[in-house]
């Protein structure tokens, strides 16, 4: 074994994740060559050094600031719901509640829910004028997809509802705390 691939090893070797014939590789390296026996042993004592530190939980205004950063919003503070910043003055209180969430996921649910009558009740129709088959057996036979597809949607609907509430709780948060 080489130097090199030695101290590739040396994470895996200290946490007992090797294969039995790799770590007796490295034994035997660590027999004959000083300098990796020497890095071994400094990863050693680091990781007792890691071991003896206490686990220190970090501060929510840290949690917060780096759920902000990746998210796309200004360190320590919370974007106002409704967005618009960019707008002229004077257009930002015609236009500022069609950028509100809740207007937003309204609108969305309900351009879904035409698509889905859209999308189903053209395939209902072709079931009826393709294979002859009766009107009502042809719309039941769209009921279970579209239950289906209807709770995926309600389902994605309700985890942004609760994204959309735990930002707002924050918000509400820090507003407070800037007072």
């Amino acid at each position: 074994m080489k130097c090199t691939q030695f101290e590739s090893h040396v994470c895996d070797y200290l946490d007992d994740q090797l294969d039995p014939q790799v770590r007796y590789e490295m034994d035997q390296h660590r027999v004959e060559c000083s300098a990796c026996v020497e890095a071994l042993e400094e990863a050693e004592f680091s990781l007792a050094l890691l071991r003896e530190t206490e686990q220190v939980e970090p501060p929510a205004e840290l949690i917060g600031d780096i759920i902000h950063e990746t998210i796309g919003v200004g360190t320590g503070r919370l974007a106002p719901a409704g967005g618009g910043e960019s707008l002229p003055a004077w257009l930002q209180p015609f236009v500022q509640p069609f950028f509100q969430p809740r207007f937003v996921m309204g609108m969305a649910m309900t351009a879904m829910s035409f698509s889905v009558a859209t999308f189903y009740g053209d395939r209902a129709i072709e079931a009826y004028r393709d294979n002859g088959t009766a009107a009502p057996a042809a719309i039941q036979s769209l009921v279970e997809p579209v239950e289906n597809f209807w709770e995926r949607t309600v389902a994605v609907f309700d985890s942004a509802a609760e994204f959309y509430e735990l930002q707002s709780g924050a918000s509400k948060e820090t507003e407070e705390e800037a007072q």
